[in-house]
């Protein structure tokens, strides 16, 4: 019975633990254009210092999940001169 109760506070810390951790995260989404304003297929986003990140698809758009707070994603694409952008905490899309 005593490792019942244990098991069964392991399991509510562990859920609040996981929505806790959820809800320090938001959405960042755009568009990767080239100069001529076509959308570059296949471009990579990553969020800066990590292996977080997103491919862009046929019309050039990524979404990708981030911490909260200011962020920096790194934007590459064979063929192109890799860019960061800066993301202000309270921007969701660029």
């Amino acid at each position: 019975m005593h490792y019942l109760k244990f098991i069964t506070a392991a399991c509510v810390l562990a859920l609040g633990l996981s929505w806790s951790l959820q809800a320090q995260t938001r959405e960042v989404s755009g568009r990767v254009l080239d100069t001529g304003g076509e959308p570059l297929i296949g471009a990579a986003v990553l969020l800066s210092g990590t292996t977080s990140g997103d491919v862009t698809d046929l019309e050039g758009a990524f979404r990708l999940r981030v911490p909260d707070g200011p962020v920096t994603l790194e934007i590459s694409c064979l063929g192109y001169v890799s860019a960061t952008v800066a993301v202000p905490a309270a921007q969701a899309q660029i």
